[in-house]
Formats: structure tokens, C-alpha cells, sequence
């Protein structure tokens, strides 16, 4: 779930505080439940458009301000699905390097098999060349990897100008590796949407969650990332600091949304992903069971999600993250031709059904609704 500043929200100026609603929750709320994120998780989430301007939901503005709270939860308006032929989402993998272990990464319990790639240039804007082609809504820079890491990612930064029809844009980074110089590139260039992964709000969480990481730096380097933002006096991209929802780090979550509300543009408390159970058992054994509501249904095929992998490989979720439900190669042919597959059409087929049993990675999936 998201959550925006009362302050940064576009449109919340107008709506007063609700002391009588106000009232009335706080009435209802379980015993014992207190604090920031424990009490706006309750509230009716918000809907934004993707330059965070209120749509819908005064009333839970206005609730979360008789409440006292710094922030509220919010819904991005999802663009509706304008074509089946082609995907509306992608990620494009840079890099499945990384320069961190953290535990609830697959390849932290050695599920990840792929060998290290970056992806060549070519590729990528072989890449970005058919995806401006067609609408989409959604480009994100990223998948398993820190796609900081990659050589080259000034000149692909610089590519992103060639191409005002990609969508939004989004990178996402862990921070260790930011530099000054990547801090402004990123800044100036015609990224939407800049992901950043905070995980923790005190060294000794940052540890167990990131063992060989470096709290300060990556702390730090958001400190500044926000700071040189409001240096720059630029509105994009915007600033979108994470948390994961698990056992480690639940303690922290109303510190990281009460100390960042103001300082960046959006916040993020992420479900933990259990990857069809392929992350180390530690972790796997404290996610809790999880709540369906309906009929299942994958929402990454809903949406018409592709992932690009550094190698070409090109699959319908990020959960295989190996490539082993790839539908094709795009050194070897088209998305649009994959999108227009039997393979593709397989999937979509046996997702509608109801039929998870023919393929290991649905079979064991809980992550079928994120």
C-alpha cells in the first residue's frame, strides 16, 4: 500500500478535519490498536492520478486529518487496459547484478540461477524501440538486480529523450550506489517515477534485513537525493521511498512514514513477496497466511505484464525470475509476437480456468493478487 503526505497530496488543501469522524473511528478501532501506520491501514485508501492530484476520497482526507495523522493511503488510478495485443506493463531488466544479500531476495537462499548480465545496449534499445511503438503505461527500468550497477545507465538515461512515448518511467534503486553525479543525472533525465528502497529505519533493522549493506550510506544518499530534489526545484521524478511489511522491520513502520512523509513524495509499506515460496525459509515461515477475497486471479495477467530479462528472455511474471515460463527471446523476435504466442495464450488460457495445476510456478504462488 501507498501512502502521501497530507501536505504533498494535490488537492487536500480543501478538505477540513473531521473531529466527529474522527471520533467515531477512533471508537471502533480494535484494542490496542495505535500508532501511524496500524491506524491509516484502516482508512479508505485515497485515489491519485500519477502526479499525485487527489481524484477521489475527501472523506478519508479529512478523516486522516481529524485522526492526527501525517499521511493517508492512496490508490494510483490504474489506466484501463486499452489493447490485448501487446503488454501494458514491462519491466526491463538493466542488470541482475547486485551488490546486496538481502534475505527475503530469492537469490539470498540460492533459488537465482541466471549468470550475471547486464544487458547490452543494443538490446535495450532494440527494447525501447518496439515499446514506443505501441501504448503502454508503465516502463519500469528494473527486476532482480540494481540497475545502477549497469555501465552504461548515463546513456541509457540519455535514450529515455528519444522516446517521449514509453509511458511512465520508473528505476528503482537500494541507494549504496548512489553518487552525486548519478544523484542529478537521475534528477534531470526523463525518469517518472524514482523507487527507492529504505527497508529500515535504524542500522541494527538495516542489518538483519541486508547483511552486508550500509545503513548510513543508504540513509544518507536519501537524505540527499530529497534535498538536491528540492535544490533542483524539479516536480519529476518522483520521490517514492519503500518499506517491506515483515517481521524484521514492522517496529519501524510508523518511525519511516511520520520522519519521510514530508520529505519525499511517496511512501510505500510493500507486501512481503514470497517469490512461489522460493525465498529463504526463515523468511518464508513468518509471512502469515494471507487473506483471499474472491475468485483468484493472476492480476500481472490482468494487467498484461512483461519482464524483460537482461539475457532477452521475456516472461509473463517477476516471480520467475529464472526465465523458466519465457516466451521467447528478443534478440530472437518481437514482443508483440510473444504477446501474440500460443505460450502467452497457454498461460492466459489456464489462468482462466481456474487450472494453476500445469505450471509449478502458479501452482505454489500467494502473490497471484500484488
Amino acid at each position: 500500500m501507498e501512502y502521501i503526505s497530507l501536505n504533498r497530496l494535490g488537492g487536500a488543501a480543501g478538505c477540513p478535519a473531521d473531529a466527529e469522524a474522527a471520533a467515531r473511528f477512533r471508537a471502533a478501532l480494535p484494542e490496542g490498536c495505535k500508532g501511524t501506520f496500524a491506524v491509516a491501514r484502516r482508512i479508505a485508501p485515497v485515489i491519485i492520478d500519477f502526479d499525485l492530484v487527489m481524484q477521489e476520497g475527501a472523506a478519508s482526507v479529512s478523516l486522516a486529518k481529524g485522526l492526527g495523522l501525517p499521511v493517508v493511503p492512496c490508490i494510483r488510478r490504474q489506466v484501463e487496459r486499452a489493447r490485448t495485443d501487446f503488454p501494458q506493463r514491462l519491466q526491463l531488466e538493466l542488470t541482475n547484478c547486485c551488490n546486496n544479500d538481502c534475505v527475503m531476495c530469492p537469490r539470498h537462499g540460492g533459488h537465482f540461477t541466471r549468470k550475471p548480465k547486464h544487458m547490452d545496449l543494443d538490446l535495450v534499445r532494440r527494447a525501447l524501440d518496439e515499446i514506443a511503438q505501441h501504448y503502454n503505461y508503465q516502463l519500469q527500468l528494473f527486476h532482480i538486480g540494481e540497475p545502477l550497477l549497469h555501465p552504461r545507465i548515463f546513456e541509457i538515461l540519455d535514450m529515455l529523450e528519444d522516446y517521449p512515448t514509453l509511458g511512465r518511467k520508473w528505476i528503482s534503486s537500494k541507494g549504496q550506489e548512489l553518487t552525486p553525479d548519478i544523484m542529478r543525472r537521475v534528477l534531470t533525465s526523463k525518469v517518472d517515477y524514482f523507487n527507492y528502497s529504505l527497508l529500515a529505519m535504524t542500522p541494527a533493522t538495516y542489518a538483519r534485513i541486508v547483511p552486508n549493506g550500509d545503513y548510513a550510506t543508504v540513509r544518507g544518499n536519501l537524505e540527499r537525493l530529497a534535498d538536491l530534489k528540492r535544490d533542483l526545484g524539479v516536480q519529476r521524478p518522483y520521490l517514492r521511498a519503500q518499506m517491506i511489511e515483515m517481521d524484521e522491520a514492522l517496529h519501524e513502520i510508523d518511525a519511516f512514514l511520520d520522519t519521510w512523509a514530508d520529505r519525499v513524495d511517496l511512501l510505500s509499506v510493500n507486501r512481503l513477496e514470497t517469490f512461489s515460496n522460493r525465498i529463504d525459509a526463515k523468511v518464508t515461515s513468518a509471512i502469515k497466511p494471507r487473506e483471499s477475497i474472491g475468485p483468484r486471479a493472476c492480476k500481472r495477467l490482468e494487467r498484461g505484464d512483461l519482464y524483460i530479462l537482461s539475457n532477452g528472455e521475456v516472461t509473463v511474471c517477476d516471480t520467475d525470475f529464472n526465465g523458466e515460463l519465457s516466451l521467447g527471446n528478443l534478440n530472437e523476435t518481437t514482443l508483440a509476437e510473444m504477446a501474440r504466442g500460443a505460450r502467452y495464450r497457454q498461460i492466459i488460457d489456464s489462468h482462466e480456468r481456474g487450472d494453476y495445476s500445469q505450471i509449478e510456478l502458479c501452482r505454489h504462488c500467494e502473490d497471484w493478487n500484488l
